[in-house]
């Protein structure tokens, strides 16, 4: 089975009203939200900047140049959050990210540790969140 984005009938909103209500709640210099599907990222994108998080999406469906202005702005803080497919999940160190939330399943184990591994970098703190939904939990535990 191929992890999606957490979708019960083509539905997300459960699962980026609950990213909203974290980034309230929660206390976080910089986050990174991992999704798996460009069109979810996107829509997380939107809401975060509605909602007055300001956030950039980025993947491999966009070009080198918006890859490289977004990750600038996170590096000079114009950006708290920062939403990704995979493409960041490996060997992009952001000093000031000590969130990650991951709204889509990864796909393996190793693509859920580097996520994880962006948070908490060069000896701070970290926190990183899993949202599932109950159908997703036997996968989860069988990463």
């Amino acid at each position: 089975r191929e992890a999606g984005d957490g979708r019960r009938d083509g539905k997300v909103d459960g699962k980026q009203r609950e990213v909203l209500r974290l980034l309230d709640t929660l206390s976080f210099h910089q986050a990174i939200i991992f999704c798996n599907q460009p069109k979810t990222a996107q829509k997380m994108t939107d809401r975060l900047n509605a909602h007055g998080f300001p956030a950039a999406f980025v993947s491999g469906t966009h070009s080198q140049t918006e890859r490289v202005a977004a990750m600038r702005k996170m590096h000079s803080f114009s950006l708290r959050v920062l939403v990704a497919t995979d493409l960041l999940a490996r060997g992009v160190d952001f000093g000031r990210v000590t969130l990650v939330i991951q709204l889509s399943m990864p796909h393996d184990l190793p693509t859920y540790l580097h996520r994880v591994g962006r948070t908490g970098r060069f000896g701070t703190r970290g926190l990183a969140i899993l949202l599932l939904w109950e159908h997703e939990l036997a996968y989860a535990q069988n990463l």
